[in-house]
């Protein structure tokens, strides 16, 4: 969620669209915050984490400083797309566990 608001706030602020930039400040917050949650309460290595959120975000702005504007714009918005179909998508991943075992455990 927290690469999601990364990349929205930027579209935002290429298109200079308050009605982008401004909701997806809440999901970049509100991304930050369940991050910061999950790491307190984890065992796992946040590393991976850590590695995907400086990735997303040095993407973003090197698209925003090397491009013209409105190609930067169209390039986070492409991003954006994908990251948002691979967060939907995510528990898709599990279906032919749930099926197999009948159960919603693995979601």
């Amino acid at each position: 969620m927290m690469c999601n608001g990364i990349i929205w706030v930027a579209y935002g602020a290429l298109r200079n669209d308050m009605s982008v930039l401004v909701p997806n400040i809440t999901s970049l917050v509100m991304g930050t915050y369940y991050t910061r949650t999950f790491a307190q309460h984890t065992d796992q290595s946040m590393t991976p984490h850590y590695a995907a959120i400086v990735g997303v975000a040095a993407a973003t702005a090197g698209l925003a400083a090397t491009l013209p504007t409105t190609l930067a714009a169209d390039y986070t918005g492409y991003l954006g797309m994908a990251i948002a179909a691979i967060m939907v998508g995510g528990p898709m991943a599990t279906v032919q566990t749930v099926l197999k075992e009948k159960s919603t455990r693995s979601l």
